[in-house]
């Protein structure tokens, strides 16, 4: 895929290579799982921009679990589940970036969390649920953008697909991990027909999705007997290179860096392991009985963000491990002040091009955190959101929920808005008022839609700080003396 492009940005602290145009092409971004996009997402997540029903349109909606990718045009692919009179099946859809509803695809019965993955031509390939009658009939899907059609189905997989696919460098190749623990490479361009001489066995099972390297490469994570797991990683061409046994099972995506590969384990440690050799480089055990199912992201200065399931979003140095801070979910307060209860995370976090950590928690909440950890803003959703942010090329943030509903972010700052509740109203003037003689706590996001006086006739505003001038212009807008902010 990557060598087809040559228009974009390089991506810091990834493995090296460049990809172009930015856009969010698979689950947590792109193949080497970084979950970073170099493009901001909304500032704050108070201006829900729409949200449809992905799978069903009739109560009940369904549920999503898989995470969005986005297209060349910056249309949005969905998967999830729904449930009628008892029977589960999967559903793929394609909504504008508009709302508007483009097609819907059945993916067979039964349950699957595979998200979908785009080639440089937006072409699709995904984990289906059954599509036959005998127990054997898992597979994967090749889909093309524009109507939905089946491009080619491999059943040469023998598991359940909950993982999601990752294109070769070259787009000749797709590589999939089943629950029967074994790695499968399908060729695209031979209706999924196996590409390598046989799977490779890396566990009992696998639901971690695979990650690519510069160099073509294959890493990928699977669960073993008795709480081990292990990380594997395998030519271009089928052939073990190395192999790193781990404790606790690992089910997330491994992320790339520059060269290391990072991931977390089902007991509570973040691993670090050298991409060329395997050698281990650092540990983490500060969580251990905490489990980690979700895809540590890299932030812009190489910090690895990974929520736990014990309510928190962790950040830590990639150099040693060591913990940078601590995000409790149940820190934070609703709009009117309340708690908000704790919940864990599952949810795989996406960084913004600012820096800007985005994810979903079972708490039905979203978040979006500072690079230092501080809340930036939140929204609730009231429903479980296991599924990975997209940011796309216009900073919409994107997510899927339990309520089986996909929602969309504005990108568009609301000035005056200081307390990021969704409406400018006497509650900014008064924060306003109170950030004025308390100027430490003005963090850098609400000075940005705080700071509106003065005005200058050139259409220029603001004067670097927050402060009492600032306070009577959110008041003169409130009261209708002054027709806009700035």
């Amino acid at each position: 895929m990557w060598g087809a492009l040559t228009l974009g940005v390089s991506v810091v602290g990834s493995p090296g290579y460049t990809q172009a145009p930015d856009r969010w092409v698979t689950f947590h971004h792109d193949y080497a799982r970084t979950g970073r996009s170099a493009r901001p997402g909304p500032f704050g997540l108070s201006l829900l921009r729409w949200k449809r029903p992905a799978v069903s349109d009739t109560e009940p909606y369904g549920a999503i679990t898989s995470s969005p990718a986005i297209g060349r045009d910056g249309s949005i692919y969905v998967s999830g589940r729904v449930q009628d009179a008892g029977n589960v099946s999967t559903v793929l859809a394609k909504f504008s970036p508009q709302g508007d509803l483009i097609w819907r695809k059945s993916l067979g019965s039964g349950q699957t969390d595979s998200s979908p993955s785009l080639t440089s031509n937006d072409t699709l390939v995904i984990g289906t649920g059954l599509l036959g009658d005998s127990p054997n009939s898992w597979g994967v899907m090749s889909v093309e953008p524009v109507e939905g059609k089946t491009n080619w189905v491999s059943f040469f997989i023998n598991a359940r697909v909950v993982s999601t696919p990752a294109f070769s460098r070259d787009e000749t190749r797709v590589y999939a991990g089943a629950r029967d623990g074994y790695l499968y490479a399908l060729g695209v361009n031979n209706g999924g027909s196996l590409a390598w001489p046989e799977p490779q066995q890396v566990g009992a099972i696998i639901d971690s999705s695979a990650a690519v390297g510069p160099d073509g490469t294959v890493y990928v994570g699977a669960q073993g007997e008795s709480e081990s797991g292990r990380l594997a990683a395998f030519t271009p061409e089928g052939f073990p290179r190395w192999s790193v046994a781990t404790k606790g099972g690992v089910e997330a995506a491994p992320t790339l860096g520059t060269n290391a590969v990072y991931f977390g384990s089902s007991q509570g440690q973040v691993y670090a392991l050298d991409l060329q050799t395997g050698d281990e480089l650092w540990v983490n055990s500060d969580f251990v009985g905490s489990a980690i199912f979700g895809t540590v992201a890299l932030g812009p200065d190489g910090t690895l963000y990974v929520g736990n399931e014990n309510n928190q979003l962790c950040a830590f140095n990639p150099a040693d491990g060591s913990l940078k801070w601590i995000f409790n979910t149940g820190s934070a307060t609703d709009y009117t002040g309340q708690p908000i209860p704790p919940g864990p995370v599952f949810s795989s976090p996406a960084v913004g091009g600012d820096g800007t950590i985005y994810f979903g928690c079972d708490n039905g909440w979203v978040y979006a955190l500072y690079p230092d950890g501080k809340l930036r803003s939140r929204y609730s959703i009231g429903s479980a959101v296991s599924s990975s942010p997209a940011i796309g090329p216009d900073g919409t943030l994107y997510v899927g929920a339990f309520d089986g509903f996909l929602y969309a972010f504005n990108p568009a700052l609301l000035y005056g808005d200081i307390n990021d509740d969704g409406v400018v109203n006497v509650g900014d003037v008064s924060m306003a008022l109170a950030l004025t003689v308390n100027p430490g706590r003005v963090l850098p996001g609400v000075l940005k839609v705080g700071d509106v006086a003065p005005k200058r006739a050139d259409g220029s505003f603001g004067d670097g700080a927050l402060n009492v001038v600032d306070a009577i212009r959110i008041l003169r807008y409130i009261t209708r003396l002054v027709p806009a902010l700035p």
